[in-house]
């Protein structure tokens, strides 16, 4: 598998708003400045996963998960990070 160009990371990341991609997983909803989900990582009762547009990225205050669109993406969906960036 090739290496992926740093450029290519950057223009699909400043081309896909987290909340837009999460929320085409999961039902997303506003909370303030930012937004809240079930998580999907665990067994959530309570809305724990936030979700920030601002600085695009996401953490589960119950079960630890985080990070940018492609990490929600390999991890919801168990792909490589060349699958998720697809």
């Amino acid at each position: 598998v090739p290496p992926v160009p740093a450029d290519a990371k950057r223009t699909v990341k400043q081309a896909s708003d987290i909340v837009d991609v999460i929320g085409h997983y999961i039902p997303v909803h506003p909370a303030g400045a930012q937004f809240k989900a079930l998580c999907p990582f665990h067994n959530d009762t309570r809305p724990s996963l936030q979700i920030d547009r601002k600085f695009q990225n996401f953490r589960c205050w119950a079960c630890g998960a985080l990070g940018d669109v492609f990490d929600f993406v390999m991890k919801f969906e168990k792909v490589t990070f060349g699958e998720a960036l697809q």
